[in-house]
C-alpha cells in the first residue's frame, strides 16, 4: 500500500521536474523550439503602424553605409552622440529589444523581432523579423504565403511580401 502511494504521488512529481528542468533548458537556449515566434498579422500590424519609421532606419542606414559604417555590425560609438541618440530612439519606438542589421553586400536591412536556438552547440536557430530586400528577393531567399510554424521547414530563408520591397522573413539554420 505504502509503495502505490509513494508511486502515485513521485511519478507525478518526477514528471513535473523533468518538464521545468526542460522548460528551463528551453529558456536558456534561447528557444531552440521557435516557441516564441511572433506571428505574421503581428509583424504586418507593426510594420503598418510604424512605417515611417522603418523607413527612416533605412535611410540612416543608407547614409551611413556610404560612409563605410553597418546598422549591427560596426560600433554604434563610431556615430555622433546624435546620430546614435537618433537609431536607438526610432528603433525602440518599434520595438525595445529590437535587433537591426544592414549587410553592407547586399544592401538588405533587417529588422529582427525575434530569434532561437543561436547558444546551443548543436541544433537549430531561427529569426523572424522584417527586411527590406533592394534587390532581387529571389536571390535571398523562397517566396511564401505564410511563414507562421516554419520550424517544421529545411534550412534556408523564407519570405513573405508585405509590399515593393518589404518582407516578413523567417531564417532556420542546422
Amino acid at each position: 500500500m505504502r509503495f502505490k502511494i509513494r508511486l502515485l504521488i513521485g511519478f507525478p512529481a518526477l514528471v513535473v521536474a523533468s518538464l521545468a528542468v526542460f522548460l528551463v533548458v528551453i529558456y536558456l537556449a534561447g528557444d531552440p523550439l521557435n516557441l516564441k515566434a511572433p506571428r505574421d498579422q503581428d509583424l504586418m500590424e507593426t510594420f503598418d503602424a510604424h512605417r515611417d519609421r522603418f523607413e527612416k532606419i533605412r535611410l540612416m542606414a543608407n547614409e551611413d553605409e556610404q560612409k563605410g559604417w553597418y546598422l549591427g555590425v560596426s560600433q554604434m560609438s563610431n556615430l555622433g552622440d546624435s546620430r546614435q541618440h537618433e537609431y536607438k530612439d526610432q528603433i525602440s519606438r518599434i520595438q525595445s529589444r529590437l535587433d537591426v542589421r544592414l549587410d553592407g553586400h547586399d544592401k538588405v536591412l533587417r529588422y529582427i523581432f525575434s530569434g532561437g536556438g543561436f547558444l546551443l552547440a548543436i541544433g537549430p536557430g531561427w529569426a523572424k523579423g522584417i527586411e527590406y530586400i533592394p534587390t532581387d528577393y529571389l536571390k535571398q531567399g523562397i517566396l511564401t504565403t505564410n511563414l507562421d510554424g516554419m520550424r517544421k521547414m529545411p534550412p534556408g530563408v523564407y519570405l513573405r511580401q508585405i509590399e515593393t520591397n518589404w518582407f516578413i522573413f523567417y531564417q532556420k539554420t542546422d
